[in-house]
């Protein structure tokens, strides 16, 4: 009769031995919660310490993928920029805005990474991820708060899609409502019919004006309401003259390190 297979979740006896001065490796097998059994070591200053390190690893315990580059050890910092290379991939092909790119590459390198960017993925707890979002929305703003709190949820996501964690740190992450204003904002007006004449009149008189192709501009902005960066990305193709509708397919838009471009991704 054979030996009985270890129980799943559970690891074998610990072995520490010593590999320089101030240098142990603990090791032990570890059946996981899928049957298969895996060699599991640690490295410490003593062997106390290779001891609860390994033992920390195994409480930790994530189930390797095949062929991953991101396990629960690598730094939030690494798996972020992974993050990202896959967004940039996307938007790319044009399936993700280069606006929101740029939007979550600002707030990851400004305000995420210097918080979290050294932890490890198996460090990371909603505790943490809760504290960093309310302390971006009492000091910044609550828009903010929610795209860092975006930017967490998709690097997280990341991790988990490849093994690093077994659920996403970011989904309880508490709802991040703004503060109610104590001085409204002054409420905009539109233009008088004399106002709006008198403002074509003189941009069409102003040479420079005329020569940016300011009056059309103007005239385009009174007719449709769109704003600036999605009537600069108007185009001909776009217009359909017997129904005089124009489809806004795309706007302009400046990205890092790509300059001016049309974005497709606005509809």
């Amino acid at each position: 009769m054979g030996r009985r297979p270890m129980p799943v979740g559970t690891y074998g006896k610990i072995r520490v031995e010593s590999s320089g001065p101030k240098r142990y490796r603990a090791r032990c097998r570890y059946r996981d919660f899928n049957g298969k059994v895996y060699d599991v070591e640690r490295m410490g200053t003593s062997r106390t310490n290779a001891e609860n390190n390994l033992k920390a690893a195994i409480r930790d315990w994530v189930t390797p993928v095949a062929g991953a580059t991101v396990t629960a050890s690598t730094r939030f910092r690494d798996v972020a920029a992974r993050w990202l290379a896959e967004l940039v991939r996307d938007a790319e092909r044009e399936f993700r805005s280069w606006g929101t790119i740029d939007t979550y590459r600002n707030r990851l390198e400004g305000l995420v990474l210097p918080a979290v960017g050294d932890l490890r993925m198996n460090e990371l707890s909603t505790p943490i991820l809760d504290a960093l979002c309310k302390k971006v929305r009492d000091n910044s703003s609550a828009s903010s708060a929610k795209t860092v709190r975006a930017v967490l949820s998709g690097v997280c996501a990341y991790a988990v899609r490849h093994g690093a964690l077994d659920a996403n740190p970011a989904r309880e992450i508490t709802r991040l409502e703004s503060k109610r204003a104590k001085n409204r904002p002054q409420k905009s007006r539109a233009l008088t019919a004399v106002e709006v004449l008198d403002l074509l009149k003189r941009l069409d008189q102003d040479e420079r004006a005329a020569k940016d192709d300011l009056p059309d501009l103007v005239r385009f902005f009174l007719g449709t309401g769109e704003r600036t960066g999605e009537a600069l990305g108007a185009h001909w193709p776009d217009f359909n003259a017997e129904a005089r509708e124009l489809a806004m397919s795309g706007n302009v838009i400046r990205v890092r390190g790509r300059g001016r471009i049309v974005n497709r991704g606005k509809t």
